[in-house]
């Protein structure tokens, strides 16, 4: 926790972690006071402030320790990795299968026909292709047929998953 050079604890650092300043007290490590402005304000005693220069010291001493600073952030799998993994068969007992079941078919489903079979809201039915594409990588392709409802249709991606 920062403190100024006087002791004192920030009125920001105060107001965003009260928690921490509250077990400060309780620890006998700060303590509230009437400030110059005559407001109240949040000090370290003097065994907080012995704390916090152990802490320095240890800091300086060991700075492996303290990794937040100077640690370099592990490596996040690349979006292929987490495609990837995610491909795990899906429930045969779930609107999802049944989804993946109609559009992987040969003639595709509308819209329409994806309500009937799921009872899902409309609004929620016409974002599921891109959202299949996006969390599960399926490859889904749309045909607007003249008068009629626009037909989905999985070609890729479906490895494993039915």
């Amino acid at each position: 926790m920062s403190t100024t050079k006087t002791g004192k604890v920030p009125a920001k650092v105060a107001k965003e972690a009260p928690k921490a300043v509250e077990k400060l007290k309780d620890q006998g490590l700060a303590k509230t006071q009437k400030g110059a402005n005559g407001k109240p304000e949040t000090v370290l005693t003097k065994a907080g402030e012995k704390a916090k220069t152990e802490a320095q010291k240890t800091e300086k001493a060991n700075p492996k320790k303290n990794a937040k600073a100077t640690a370099k952030q592990p490596e996040k799998a690349s979006p292929k990795d987490e495609k990837k993994a995610k491909k795990t068969a899906i429930r045969k007992d779930t609107k999802q299968y049944t989804i993946l079941k109609l559009l992987s078919r040969k003639q595709g489903a509308t819209i329409q026909q994806l309500h009937e079979a799921t009872g899902w809201k409309l609004t929620t039915l016409r974002g599921t292709p891109g959202a299949l594409k996006l969390k599960l990588g399926l490859e889904i392709e749309s045909e607007k047929r003249d008068g009629k409802d626009t037909v989905y249709r999985i070609v890729g991606g479906l490895d494993g998953l039915l």
